[in-house]
């Protein structure tokens, strides 16, 4: 008796679940102060040079332009091997954004933008490296998920 009480209530709980997680991927946005955390949490895992950490933070399929290489990173594997590389050339590295920094939040995403720093070690000597970047997001349920991000020197 029980069981027949309770299938098509179970029916409707599976099936409102399901409506109710595609309408939270399809309706998340990103706040300006989620933007913000994802900006932080990006510079943290590259102040922690650690690879694993900086590119967990990449959607899977997210696309990397980097800053000094050109072809566009597009897989995790290109993303290891990029920050593999740039750990190795610069030591002890360290970013700090500028007060230039502007976020745009959209249905369904945001973008950073601005200018940063890389500071650290290059061949035995202090170096700084001033970029312009630009991120962008997409809402998911879980926060905001980096799955495009640009990156190029000042041109000076």
């Amino acid at each position: 008796m029980t069981q027949i009480l309770f299938r098509p209530f179970s029916r409707h709980l599976i099936s409102g679940l399901v409506l109710l997680t595609f309408f939270s991927s399809v309706f998340a946005t990103c706040t300006k102060a989620e933007v913000e955390k994802a900006d932080n949490r990006w510079a943290n895992a590259i102040d922690s040079n650690n690879v694993n950490k900086v590119v967990d933070l990449y959607a899977k399929t997210a696309v990397l332009v980097s800053t000094v290489q050109t072809p566009p990173i597009v897989t995790r594997q290109g993303r290891v091997a990029y920050f593999n590389k740039f750990f190795h050339t610069y030591k002890n590295v360290r970013v700090t954004y500028t007060d230039n920094k502007y976020i745009q939040v959209f249905n369904g995403g945001a973008v950073s933008s601005g200018l940063y720093t890389f500071s650290g070690i290059k061949h035995g000597k202090k170096t700084d490296v001033k970029a312009r970047y630009t991120f962008v997001y997409r809402a998911t349920p879980n926060g905001c998920e980096l799955i495009t991000h640009h990156s190029s020197e000042w041109p000076e």
